[in-house]
């Protein structure tokens, strides 16, 4: 079976690491943008500001609920979270 060169990347990790890094660059830079430090934005998501320290340097991944309150604490729409070309 033929795998296409995406799966092979996901398989590997690639792709997630990518991801990652991309939601990372976006959360600090909206974050900064709105005067938001990381200890208030922790505050507003209800986790560890280590944790949003590490979301936002592209080493830990976020949950869906805690990607969903960003969203809410940011004021921003999913392509600010997940867009690449930002």
């Amino acid at each position: 079976m033929v795998r296409s060169k995406i799966f092979r990347d996901f398989e590997n990790g690639f792709l997630e690491t990518a991801y990652r890094i991309i939601f990372g660059k976006n959360v600090n830079r909206l974050r900064q943008t709105r005067g938001l430090t990381q200890e208030k934005l922790a505050e507003l998501v209800e986790v560890d500001r280590r944790h949003i320290q590490r979301i936002e340097n592209g080493s830990a991944n976020a949950g869906i609920e805690v990607i969903c309150r960003m969203r809410i604490a940011l004021a921003a729409s999913w392509e600010d979270l997940m867009d690449g070309r930002k």
